[in-house]
This record gives structure tokens, sequence and C-alpha cells, in this order.
């Protein structure tokens, strides 16, 4: 297959080297178009003026790096300007979780939206790795087969993907916690410049349903969610109830 690979977190990214590699080494045919800078919180906004582009050549892979938002590469990448075409498209591995809530701030949610809206195939994937990346990298390694099979099932959705920090046990399906986070604001005064303002997150986990995608993640389980664009969820709830999904035994999937 040929993938195209972005994030939010810049072409540099660690996360995005190791996907990369995995692919590759899956016999993959990898392009990347990302960030040249990172572009965490940026959702799906997209730049109005003109987009500077830069070809690049790193570790048997060409690429293009861009001064522009996630979503913008995935503009570029499905636009005339590259003569290729792709199968599917992965965003990350975002260095950090990406759930519930979070998915409608989050640059790597929006690159993966931007290219269901094109009905290409997409995943969004993230991870909370600190310095167990190469756990990380065993885990999609391991469950990549699988998670781009059901990519392929519905080109007008995303697949949202969270690893736990050691990897995870096995994968699941999950819904998306509504779980709102308690906003916190950090106050600095600046008499000549105004106020800064620092805010911080908190969710409390008590609060989850059993089979929300936070939860899953907190029990070390791997969560996958379908995220619908709008206007299909009446297609996919159909699908659902028509299809029997796998139990989910003690061992993982059954």
């Amino acid at each position: 297959m040929h993938i195209l690979i972005t994030n939010d977190d810049g072409y540099v990214a660690t996360g995005l080297q190791m996907l990369k590699k995995v692919l590759q080494m899956h016999g993959h045919h990898v392009t990347f178009v990302a960030p040249e800078n990172n572009c965490s919180g940026q959702s799906h906004s997209i730049t109005l003026g003109p987009l500077r582009v830069r070809r690049i050549h790193v570790a048997g892979a060409d690429g293009y790096v861009v001064w522009g938002t996630p979503a913008d590469c995935v503009r570029v990448a499905c636009s005339d300007y590259l003569t290729e075409t792709f199968d599917l498209l992965i965003s990350g591995i975002n260095d950090g979780f990406n759930l519930g809530t979070d998915t409608f701030v989050s640059g790597t949610v929006g690159a993966a939206r931007e290219a269901a809206m094109r009905r290409l195939p997409s995943i969004a994937l993230s991870a909370n790795p600190g310095d167990q990346w190469d756990a990380i990298v065993q885990t999609v390694s391991r469950h990549l087969p699988d998670w781009i099979q059901e990519a392929m099932v519905s080109p007008g959705e995303l697949l949202n993907i969270n690893i736990p920090t050691n990897g995870g046990t096995h994968w699941a399906w999950s819904q998306l916690s509504s779980n709102p986070p308690q906003q916190r604001i950090d106050v600095r005064e600046n008499s000549d410049t105004g106020e800064w303002l620092r805010f911080t997150y908190e969710v409390n986990p008590t609060d989850e349903s059993l089979n929300t995608d936070r939860s899953m993640v907190n029990q070390g389980v791997i969560s996958v969610t379908r995220l619908p664009l709008p206007g299909l969820q009446q297609s996919l709830k159909h699908r659902l109830e028509s299809t029997k999904l796998p139990r989910l035994g003690a061992a993982g999937l059954s």
C-alpha cells in the first residue's frame, strides 16, 4: 500500500519517524507531508493564504515539509501539487493522548478528519510514550494489519486509536468519552503587557463509563473509536446494529 503519514508535532518528531519505520518494515510505500512546526491543538484549522512547501528525503522516504497546519498537509497531499495517489492516511504517532473531547481540538485528529472528508481511509494514532517508545512501536507493529483492515471498511470515517504508556495488552472498540475536563487558570500579572493566563485541564476518571476511550486507556487497554463525519452517524449506527462485534474476554478479543 502507498500510505500517507502526517502529524501535528512537526516533521522531526519522534512519533512520525517511528511510524515511518514501522510501515516500511511491513513493506508499505511511505510518503510524509508534515508541518514544519509543532501544531498541537490546531484542530481542523487551515491556512487561507499561500502555503510554503519544501520537498525533502529522510531515512528512505520522500516527504514534504509544509509551513501550515496538519489539515493543510493533507490538502497539499491530496491536491494536484502531488502526482501521487494514496491508499490510506495515518496521522501520528502523537506524543500524548487524544481522548474524548480532546478530539475536537487535536491537530492529529484534524488531519485524519480532512482525509476522511476526501474519502481517504484514515487513522489518528496517539500514545503517551514517556520513555517507552520501544513498547509503543512494538504495539503498532503487532496490530497494524488489523487497524488498516478496519480503516479500509469505511473511507467516510476515521479510526481514533490511543495506546497506553506500556503499549497495552490488547485493543478493543470504545466510545468517545463525553466527560468534560475541569479547567483551571493560573494568572500571572504583568502590568506592562497585561495578564498572562495558563490553562490546565483535569478529568475525574471515576466519572467514566467502562467502555469509553479514556476508561480503557486507564485500564491499560488500547482504545479504538470510530469517528464518523457529520451526516454519517445514522449509516454507522445501522451498520453497527447489523454487525455482531467480537466479545472482549480476559485475554483480549475473542
